[in-house]
């Protein structure tokens, strides 16, 4: 500002009423609602970078960007615009100091006010302005601006004034967004006053939800699990293939063995599961993702329950040898020698009456059919198995249809990948001698 401008005595910044102009200031009311803001120290700085632009227009707090205004255009038609958008902000709720001046302040130049406003994100645009006609004949520089605040400011006004409301910080969310989760908040009860998340409020909310929709309940079958997790209860499983080969309807009982255990072993998970759910929400990270997520995105309350059931649900990978030693533990737990015993006299049964079978076809003077070369006896996934089947394939790709020795190559591949990963069957002959 001149020396002469000074001896003027300029028209202040802010239009009062009748004509006349004062300093930029803002209530006891606004200055505690926007204290993040820091609006008072906001208004002395700029009156005192230029006092002799003068406010066109001004508001602070949340600006939503939906907002259209009706203007003339150059050719005196109406036209609709975005008249309260912030650059690049057009989609999002904004909040801070907006306001339209007749000239730019200072020099015109954003670095400067960048530099004396260091606090401050600005924003000065003439995108939304140069579309209202009417308003570029009366003041035809017109320059549009907006101040938010920094995140070291944010933060130290929060430490200095911990009571007043916190409306800063937040990630964005645009108005239908925000009004969202204004009512689906208070529909659950776990809102505060000024609109923010009540922690134990909502800890409450979540801890009832589990207990009544019981997300665990989708546990309710072995195929569902995970194949990690099938591989590990199969260790204490027998081969059911192999004894069926030899039992045929008898194996039945052994299958009732193994689906007992099996359901053993999901109502262990599902309790696991219930449980790391309930014990998660005491985690303070846990909880600050999960309200920082409803309350700073465009997440619903439902989507954010799913995601986090679907998270803990994929995180379960580290609980399995709890759950398979607690499964054992169970009394009804039928133990993997035991169905073996059993399987082996169904096999040694089944092996008497075919030979029982064999000497009468001989009394009778019924000639045998061809001799087919015996299979091995191998009860489970072994090396010497699988280079046994290998053999086998070589031959029959020579003498027998397609379709006949694909079955042992299937099998073959089963095999290799059941005996694939060999750190998982350490880990799993580790789990297999817990008793």
């Amino acid at each position: 500002m001149s020396w002469q401008n000074i001896l003027k005595a300029p028209p202040p910044m802010q239009p009062v009423g009748d004509g006349k102009f004062a300093p930029l200031s803002f209530t006891q009311a606004q200055s505690i609602d926007e204290s993040e803001l820091n609006p008072d120290e906001l208004a002395d700085r700029l009156n005192a970078y230029d006092l002799d632009v003068k406010i066109l227009d001004h508001k602070s707090g949340e600006i939503d960007p939906s907002i259209r205004h009706i203007i003339a255009d150059e050719h005196g038609f109406s036209k609709e615009v975005f008249s309260q958008s912030a650059k690049g902000s057009g989609k999002y709720i904004w909040r801070g100091l907006r306001m339209v001046t007749e000239r730019p302040m200072g020099s015109g130049k954003i670095n400067e006010l960048r530099e004396k406003f260091p606090e401050w994100h600005i924003t000065m645009t003439r995108n939304n302005i140069v579309q209202d006609a009417e308003r570029m004949k009366q003041h035809p520089e017109a320059v549009e601006y907006y101040f938010s605040p920094k995140q070291e400011l944010i933060t130290g006004r929060q430490k200095k004034y911990p009571t007043r409301p916190k409306k800063y910080g937040k990630n964005r969310r645009t108005m239908i967004q925000y009004k969202r989760y204004l009512e689906e908040g208070r529909e659950a009860g776990i809102l505060n006053p000024d609109e923010t998340v009540n922690r134990e409020k909502f800890k409450q909310y979540f801890a009832k939800r589990i207990k009544a929709h019981q997300p665990s309940i989708k546990l309710h079958s072995f195929d569902e699990l995970t194949d990690f997790e099938k591989r590990a209860m199969r260790q204490f499983e027998p081969d059911l293939d192999y004894i069926n080969r030899f039992t045929y309807r008898k194996g039945d009982g052994i299958r009732q063995e193994i689906q007992k255990n099996r359901n053993i072993y999901l109502s262990v998970l599902r309790t696991i599961y219930s449980e790391k759910l309930l014990k998660l929400l005491n985690d303070e990270k846990t909880l600050n993702a999960l309200i920082g997520q409803f309350s700073g995105t465009a997440i619903t309350l439902g989507e954010l329950f799913s995601d986090y059931t679907i998270r803990v649900r994929g995180s379960m990978q580290e609980d399995i040898a709890e759950a398979l030693v607690t499964a054992k533990k169970d009394s009804e737990w039928t133990k993997l020698d035991d169905m073996v015993k059993t399987a082996q006299r169904y096999i040694d049964k089944h092996k008497r009456q075919f030979a029982a079978y064999k000497r009468r076809i001989a009394e009778q003077g019924i000639p045998e059919r061809p001799k087919k070369k015996e299979s091995p006896n191998f009860k489970f996934d072994t090396q010497e198995r699988l280079d046994f089947l290998r053999r086998r394939l070589k031959n029959a790709k020579k003498n027998l249809p397609k379709r006949s020795w694909k079955r042992i190559e299937q099998e073959i591949k089963d095999i290799e990948n059941r005996m694939s990963n060999k750190k998982a069957s350490m880990w799993f002959e580790t789990i297999r001698g817990i008793q």
